[in-house]
């Protein structure tokens, strides 16, 4: 038998039965499962560490499956992936996920697919919602060793959640005991220790959220509401309410003061980048791309906005297009007016506006430098006239 010890807030199980049991005790006959409360806008990270092999083989869909397994939307734009072999040669994953969907409080799963052989993945229920998202925590996450059996030491990454817990009030524990000397002159003074705790509030807390949180609070970086932390306390919690599964409980965590912040970054998704645009670079009536067209690296999404065509020489405008005379085709961002066939000889460049196009929920930041769309439109080299191909000709 293989222990389990898979501390992920989103833990992957390889069908729905087994990723819905949280081993909860049998004494509670109402199972809640609002812990775990992912938010609109927000990206989150998870690394698996189960007991079974987890294979994609880079073929992979994911869709949000309600509580008996039926679909409900495909987030596979949305999720991206790094396939490893744990220290026991266990293939897992790291895995990212870019939010753009609200569910309200309604219990959904994350199945993940394999397109070769059909293998799919459940991971435990949760929600996906920006209700009362002030009375939510977002915490980060990260550990540089083996943490108790788990394989978190591939964080090079950030673990990301966040978790119906919200910040309440300080706690001051300053003592008069407790103080240092400082000596100056033959003066003796003496000052406290200053100690100010954050108290957290878990309203709804249950014991399988209750592990991981002790879990991850013992990592060597955590951040509450991108605030570092430091010498965490295990989670007070009491009785479970009634036959339910979950109760009240206090989470005490010491604010860094340093007062250091964290500052989000995407770890296996890329971001929407440009991969191409046309016309482009140095062009002769005869080669230039009359049409405009800008490419990204995920499907865009064309939204209101202006792009503009430029006179390099002066800066001038030549003209201006709106969402109306623009497209999406697969990959493409895709103007048919530009007409650059139709423009005399000189140097141009293309501008566009933030928000004109987005991908999988997030705005593109645009264009807005004179070289990252920009091209030449010139004679060709040779005119007709200027060389002579007779002595070459033969009966």
């Amino acid at each position: 038998m293989i222990f389990d010890k898979d501390f992920s807030f989103l833990r992957l199980r390889d069908n729905l039965e087994d990723a819905k049991n949280l081993l909860e005790s049998p004494q509670a006959t109402i199972y809640y499962n609002s812990q775990i409360r992912l938010a609109k806008g927000e990206t989150y990270f998870q690394i698996s560490n189960s007991p079974t092999a987890i294979v994609f083989n880079d073929s992979y869909e994911v869709y949000l499956v309600d509580c008996s397994g039926a679909e409900v939307e495909d987030i596979t734009a949305n999720v991206f992936l790094e396939e490893f072999f744990d220290s026991n040669g266990i293939k897992q994953i790291a895995w990212e996920y870019v939010c753009n969907s609200e569910y309200y409080f309604k219990n959904l799963s994350f199945r993940f697919r394999n397109t070769l052989n059909n293998d799919t993945w459940f991971t435990n229920l949760v929600n996906i919602t920006e209700c009362d998202k002030e009375l939510t925590t977002r915490f980060d996450y990260k550990h540089f060793e083996n943490h108790y059996g788990t394989q978190y030491e591939r964080a090079d990454y950030y673990q990301s959640i966040r978790l119906s817990t919200y910040y309440r009030n300080p706690i001051n524990e300053d003592t008069r005991e407790e103080y240092h000397e400082i000596t100056t002159n033959n003066t003796t003074a003496q000052r406290n220790i200053k100690k100010r705790k954050r108290r957290y509030v878990l309203n709804d807390i249950d014991n399988w959220t209750a592990v991981r949180i002790d879990n991850m609070v013992t990592c060597s970086y955590l951040y509450a509401a991108f605030w570092k932390m430091t010498n965490t306390s295990p989670i007070e919690f009491v009785e479970p309410e009634m036959d339910s599964n979950i109760s009240e409980g206090e989470l005490l965590l010491n604010p860094s003061l340093t007062y250091e912040t964290y500052t989000f970054v995407y770890q296996i998704f890329e971001g929407v980048e440009i991969t191409r645009v046309l016309p482009f670079g140095i062009n002769t009536q005869a080669n230039i791309e009359n049409e405009g067209k800008c490419g990204f690296n995920i499907v865009p999404t064309l939204n209101t906005g202006t792009l503009t065509l430029y006179d390099a020489s002066d800066d001038s405008v030549v003209s201006s297009f709106t969402e109306v005379d623009m497209s999406i085709s697969v990959n493409d961002l895709y103007i048919p007016t530009l007409n650059a066939a139709s423009l005399v000889n000189g140097d141009y460049y293309i501008q566009f506006d933030t928000g004109l196009i987005s991908a999988i929920g997030i705005e593109f930041e645009g264009i807005s430098d004179k070289t990252t769309w920009a091209f030449e439109l010139g004679d060709g080299e040779y005119e007709s006239t200027e060389y002579d191909n007779t002595q070459y000709l033969t009966n």
